[in-house]
């Protein structure tokens, strides 16, 4: 696994996966990535999660973000995370 980051500026969000994090439940062998960082558009898929700043979490049940995500963390910090 490599160190890979997103520069701090635009707004970033993380969330857990639900969907891979069950899957990986079932089958200890999977190796399917169970943190989302969706930034600019892009989704971006990682193991482990470090941002670099401040941040907040978020619970928005009544309007989730189009990937289904109810509650996440939120930050314009720099992201480190490997994948």
């Amino acid at each position: 696994m490599t160190l890979k980051s997103i520069p701090a500026g635009a707004i970033k969000r993380v969330h857990v996966n639900q969907h891979k994090l069950r899957q990986r439940l079932k089958d200890t062998e999977c190796t399917e990535h169970c943190y989302t960082i969706k930034h600019k558009g892009k989704t971006t898929y990682a193991y482990e999660v470090y941002i670099e700043g401040p941040s907040e979490l978020v619970e928005r049940i009544s309007t989730p973000l189009s990937c289904g995500a109810r509650l996440w963390l939120e930050t314009e910090a720099e992201i480190v995370y490997k994948a």
